[in-house]
């Protein structure tokens, strides 16, 4: 019997934004702990930026750089480090991690699940958070410090469209070089040769600024979940206006708990594509 020609890997890729998906905003926090609120930071350092035609992401590290060398304590790593330790995760997320491989392993024993990070935040608080052991890798913005820990610059930078250029790595397998720059990535590679097919992965996120990477799921077959704070509801208003379809496969409040909607949904979501390797795997003679 012949081998089915569709490229088979045996395994699923779960990929999360973490602000409003994973826990509340870690750029607030940050904020709140220096004793800023995020309102008047917004309106004092941001917006008149952005009015300016800054990038919002760019000119909100700006302003946080600016104030912290105007403080007598600056914005240090261990700082950050300290607030992620503790960080007030979304309830019974360190849960999901576990129920979402046994869902996978459910359909297909042996199954590989990976779980990738992908946030325009700061890394530097997610990656002391307790589930960041669960990540094969998170990528988000970093910051640069001094010898004395204090927060200078910004070595890297994920703005919204950014996220495309990090699923299209992670398929081809170039996220496995550490030092891969933005202009190798777009190198063709034989789809043979691919890391993991964008139709075996699963992206979660939560709004405006996961679109494009909504976009790409939806165009190359993965699967894309919307992820809404019960009280911003209201901040999904309005994509209709600007693209004709949410493009996820179901828009639920951030809740991980059993039996929740969006767990119901992750499930479906990760058992649909377990049952494709399942499929691909028999066309493989395996």
């Amino acid at each position: 019997m012949p081998n089915a020609t569709t490229l088979y890997r045996n395994r699923i890729a779960l990929i999360f934004d973490f602000d409003s998906t994973l826990a509340p905003s870690t750029f607030h926090a940050l904020l709140r702990e220096i004793g800023c609120d995020p309102d008047t930071f917004e309106a004092e350092h941001v917006a008149p930026l952005v009015d300016a035609g800054w990038d919002k992401t760019l000119a909100r590290y700006f302003g946080l750089i600016e104030m912290s060398r105007q403080r007598e304590d600056p914005v240090t790593q261990a700082l950050m480090a300290r607030i992620g330790k503790s960080f007030p995760l979304f309830d019974h997320v360190e849960e999901m991690f576990d129920k979402v491989i046994g869902w996978a392993r459910d359909v297909v024993p042996d199954v590989e699940v990976e779980f990738y990070m992908l946030t325009a935040g700061m890394a530097e608080i997610p990656e002391a958070t307790p589930i960041a052991k669960h990540f094969k890798q998170v990528w988000a913005g970093a910051c640069h410090f001094n010898e004395d820990d204090e927060l200078i610059f910004i070595k890297r930078l994920i703005t919204h469209p950014d996220k495309i250029r990090y699923l299209t790595q992670l398929a081809k397998g170039f996220h496995l070089d550490d030092t891969l720059q933005p202009e190798n990535v777009y190198r063709e590679i034989a789809r043979d040769d691919y890391y993991i097919p964008y139709d075996q992965m699963i992206y979660v996120g939560d709004g405006g600024s996961d679109m494009p990477a909504f976009s790409l799921m939806e165009d190359e077959g993965g699967l894309a979940i919307g992820v809404v704070v019960a009280d911003s509801v209201e901040k999904w208003r309005g994509y209709d206006d600007t693209h004709s379809e949410r493009r996820v496969q179901n828009l639920a409040i951030a809740d991980y708990s059993e039996g929740s909607e969006l767990m119901q949904s992750m499930k479906h979501a990760v058992q649909s594509i377990a049952q494709k390797v399942a499929l691909r795997k028999l066309g493989q003679g395996e």
